[in-house]
């Protein structure tokens, strides 16, 4: 199978999971009365879906970042890699 395939795929797994889990914030109200999630606040306005499902996927990884490492396994190694670069900008006042 092609990477295309694999592309469209994995867009749309990352679509319907989207899609299911802005579904599960807008049924948690009462979660988030409860303290459970992110807490909207006493506000006259209309929070955007977007932004929504922004706070709900923030809230969920810092739950599971508080035991050291947002995974399943702690035992399993997480390969990071870092890429730096240097932009030097040359300004002439004349």
């Amino acid at each position: 199978m092609s990477r295309s395939y694999f592309r469209r795929v994995s867009l749309l797994v990352l679509l319907l999971t989207a899609i299911d889990t802005s579904s599960e914030v807008n049924n948690s109200t009462e979660d988030t009365r409860k303290g459970e999630g992110p807490t909207p606040g006493r506000q006259n306005f209309t929070i955007s879906e977007e932004k929504r499902l922004t706070q709900y996927l923030l809230w969920r990884y810092s739950v599971a970042g508080r035991g050291g490492r947002p995974v399943v396994n702690t035992s399993e190694s997480t390969t990071v890699e870092f890429g730096l670069g240097l932009i030097q900008m040359a300004l002439d006042e004349a």
